[in-house]
């Protein structure tokens, strides 16, 4: 799988399966109304093998708590999103990740009022 919705079904325009929810803000698409619980994997190209700083750009209108996971089995630690009204880039944590494609899972442990997510990144 490649993400786990426990929430109810809800059409879109880009996913009319209702699997992840997700809207059309300006020209990209950000997921929304996610729930404590969901997960997300992103498949990334990793250019190296080392470790990796992760990061998450997000809104949200009351504190939300996130981890990241690789498919190395290697898990940040849960890392709390403060409440902001506009696009904000947090820093989730660091992993080691090998070069080539690389799976992240993006773990919600507690999902605030109106939280949307909009870009995950490593530097």
């Amino acid at each position: 799988h490649t993400y786990h919705n426990i929430g109810t079904v809800r059409e879109n325009d880009y996913r009319p399966d209702g699997a992840v929810e997700l809207q059309k803000i300006g020209k990209e698409y950000v997921v929304t109304q996610l729930e404590a619980g969901e997960w997300m994997n992103y498949t990334i190209k990793v250019p190296a093998t080392r470790e990796y700083t992760i990061y998450i750009t997000y809104q949200g209108k009351s504190e939300s708590v996130l981890s990241v996971a690789a498919d190395q089995e290697v898990e940040t630690e849960c890392t709390s999103l403060s409440a902001s009204k506009k696009w904000e880039e947090q820093k989730i944590g660091k992993l080691p990740l090998s070069a080539g494609a690389c799976v992240l899972k993006l773990l919600v442990r507690k999902a605030g009022q109106g939280l949307y997510l909009r870009r995950i990144r490593i530097e």
